[in-house]
């Protein structure tokens, strides 16, 4: 039967901050050597910090300039569309009225 250890969560804060292994203490890693379920925990927090590495460098972040103006074009595209409404609901009034008259002669 399998049981936690009580100190997972100090294994996946020394793997999550760059401190394993060389900056982490030799009764942690000795812990470790020892303990079935902590190393399971440090064999998948490390399989995850590396990942979550490798796609910060992947990451293509756009300049602050598109970003800018993106969200400019955004802003312009949405005031458009609420200013239009109201001129949307009066032409179909106005069509309305013109179909309600000529269906009235």
């Amino acid at each position: 039967m399998r049981t936690d250890c009580q100190r997972d969560m100090e294994i996946m804060t020394v793997v999550s901050t760059g401190r394993w292994p060389d900056s982490c203490s030799d009764e942690l890693r000795n812990h470790i050597a020892s303990c079935s379920s902590c190393s399971d925990v440090l064999e998948v927090a490390r399989a995850l910090h590396e990942d979550r590495e490798l796609a910060g460098q992947e990451a293509r972040i756009p300049s602050p300039d598109l970003v800018w103006w993106r969200a400019e074009l955004r802003a312009r595209q949405e005031a458009v569309r609420v200013a239009s409404r109201p001129i949307t609901l009066v032409q179909a009034f106005g069509a309305a009225a013109t179909v309600g008259v000529a269906a009235a002669f």
